[in-house]
Parts: structure tokens; sequence; C-alpha cells
């Protein structure tokens, strides 16, 4: 049934709307391509981690170093994933804690090459151990007059390695969160549809749970928002341009907010995320966008 605006309704109660789940899929060839990706990257990545920490002075731009080392090494295993078609979370999530490890353990045998002159690499682990501890005697860097040695030391390459272990994982297990596969194609769906931006709901579980009853209109309710705010609701649409047999819908609604160094903080909340729909619902929204944009 159409509204005055054109986005259709379609109540279904015998079976609800679904939402994409990744299939789980997985199998030898994914795992090696995936270790074989994610190994060069981490490599790569470690060697430029090792010689800015080592050349740079400053402990803040270091901190900065190490978050971004860990945080992008996990979308090297994500994007990885991606390119294997591998579609399970929990399986990036193992790898992520695999090569964050790893990171760790390269970063410190390429550190190491480069402190002591480029004289020799130390693959041993026990052999870095014992290096660690002959360091942590004096210290081998000072701020503000001090220098962290013993324990001390020990607890800020702890806190080093847990930073780029986290990051790293959190990069790996968020990068499919968002990303959908279609399974009859063998491909992961790429064709998406951005409406303008539509006025800001502050009632966003109304109008979940009449999107999730089929009440489409409630999109097409909220009208395009003129003029542009901080404070939006998006709508995306995206589908399998193979077999054309799978149609997904996303509503969030965004915060833009300034902060005070002058950045911008993005805060989304989730309506409905890839929410599984038919052709018909599909083009009736994609219809009334086009029109209105």
């Amino acid at each position: 049934m159409h509204n005055p605006f054109g986005i259709i309704n379609k109540i279904n109660i015998t079976k609800p709307y679904q939402h994409y789940k990744h299939s789980g899929t997985l199998n030898l060839s994914s795992i090696f391509i995936l270790l074989l990706l994610g190994t060069i990257g981490t490599l790569i990545l470690s060697i430029i981690y090792s010689y800015a920490i080592h050349y740079i002075p400053l402990i803040a731009l270091n901190v900065i170093c190490t978050v971004f080392f860990g945080y992008f090494t996990g979308l090297i295993i994500g994007h990885s994933g991606k390119i294997s078609k591998i579609r399970n979370n929990t399986v990036l999530i193992i790898y992520g804690i695999i090569f964050g490890l790893f990171a760790v353990y390269i970063s410190w045998v390429v550190w190491l090459y480069e402190l002591f002159q480029r004289q020799e690499l130390i693959f041993n682990p026990v052999a870095i151990l014992n290096i660690m501890q002959f360091l942590s005697i004096e210290g081998i860097w000072s701020t503000n007059s001090y220098t962290p040695t013993g324990f001390s030391i020990y607890v800020i390459w702890f806190v080093e390695a847990v930073i780029i272990l986290c990051t790293t994982i959190y990069g790996a297990a968020t990068f499919l969160k968002t990303n959908v596969f279609c399974e009859k194609c063998n491909a992961w769906v790429e064709n998406k549809y951005i409406l303008p931006n539509l006025n800001y709901t502050y009632n966003p579980t109304k109008l979940t749970n009449l999107i999730q009853q089929g009440q489409f209109s409630a999109i097409s309710d909220l009208r395009v928002q003129e003029p542009a705010s901080n404070l939006y609701t998006s709508v995306e649409l995206s589908k399998c341009s193979k077999c054309n047999d799978l149609y997904l819908l996303k509503v969030n609604t965004i915060k833009l907010i300034l902060k005070s160094n002058g950045n911008v903080k993005r805060d989304e909340t989730i309506i409905v995320e890839n929410m599984i729909i038919d052709s018909e619902i599909y083009n009736s929204i994609k219809t009334w966008g086009e029109e209105r944009s």
C-alpha cells in the first residue's frame, strides 16, 4: 500500500523481517590467504612502527603510534579476511589475537636491531626477554628527568603490548561487522545507495518498531532534512547486483558533535542493521530518495 510520499508499507505477520548474519563459512584456502596477507601486512607495519618509536622522542606521539599500529594491523587482518571471503567473525578475532602477539614480537625484533646499531637480528624470544631484563636495570629513555627502570619500565612495556593486542583485535573484529556476503553469488555486496539526510528522530525505538513491522512509510514521514543539521537520520540501501536476489536496509541516527579541540565526533545509533527486504520495498525507498535528491 502506497502512502502519499511514495514509500510502500508491507506488513508481514507470518514471517517477520530477518536481519543478515554471516554464515560462518570458511575453508582451507581462505585460511591460507588470510595467513599470508596478514603476515605480510603485519611485518610491514611492525617495521614502520619500530622505527617510528625509536626515532620519535615525544612520548605522546609514541602512544598515538602504538594505538594506530595495533588498529591498522587489525584492519589488515579484517581486509585480508574480506579478500579471502571469510564470513566468520570468531576466526577474525582469533587471528586478531595471533597477529596482535606477532606484531608485538616483530616490533621488538626490529626495535632491538636498530637499538644495537643494526648488528644482528635477534629472533629468539628467550634472548629478547633476557635483553629486556638487562635494559630494565638502567632504563633506555627519560622524560622530564625521569628514567623508568625495573618494575616501572616493565609496566610500560606491558601496557604497550596490551594496547597493540587490544586494538588489533578490535580492528579485526569490527571490519566485517557491517559487510554483507551473498552466498548465492559467492561475492560481497558492494552496490549501495544512500538517501539524502532525513530529519532526526527523537524516538528511535518507535521508528525501529515501525520498520520491523513493515511500515516503511515511517522513513518518508521523516522528510528530507532542510536545511542541513548536525542531527539527522541516515538511510542506506544495498543489494547484490549479480543475482538481484538480496536486498538490505540500514537506518541509523547520526549526531555530529564538535569537540573542544575542533574535531568532530560522530555518534551513531542503530535503528535497523542490514534488514533483509524484497525488491519492491527496495525500489520504493530508492525511488523516493532519488526523487528528492
